[in-house]
């Protein structure tokens, strides 16, 4: 009797890819492919080897961080991304206290190849700015850069 892989093969192809059902993605990333579901876009620029994107949530979405700390979970779900395409975390930085300019740092390595996020919230309410740099895989000794 002769089975067929392709359908516990779809399966594997499947399980390594974020889905977000029902839901409409922002793509923050052609290099990674990285989306955001349910954000929507207000502004993009890339400068040399780094995309930004200045995104906001609508009021009803449930992936809208509702304080600064939430900041942490719209991170998560980029790390998760490049983890399932073989990134490693090489540093994570944050700083999401009220005082002072809240940030979410991140830096990646698969291989020769490296990848800095930074997430801000932007002066206006809902509105916040991501920027995905190419870097070296490996960043300065006790510093953990973006770019």
């Amino acid at each position: 009797m002769r089975t067929s892989l392709l359908p516990f093969t779809l399966f594997l192809l499947t399980a390594c890819v974020p889905v977000f059902v029902g839901a409409e993605t922002l793509l923050v990333s052609k290099r990674f492919g990285l989306v955001l579901p349910e954000a929507q876009l207000l502004a993009r620029v890339e400068e040399g080897s780094v995309e930004i994107t200045e995104f906001t949530y609508p009021p009803q979405s449930g992936y809208r961080p509702r304080s600064v700390e939430d900041l942490r979970g719209v991170g998560s779900l980029l790390e998760g991304q490049l983890r399932a395409q073989g990134f490693s975390v090489i540093c994570r930085r944050e700083n999401l206290s009220l005082l002072g300019d809240a940030y979410w740092i991140v830096r990646m390595a698969r291989g020769g190849e490296g990848v800095g996020l930074l997430l801000q919230p932007l002066a206006l309410p809902d509105r916040y700015r991501l920027e995905v740099a190419l870097t070296p895989p490996e960043p300065v000794p006790f510093t953990c850069p973006p770019r």
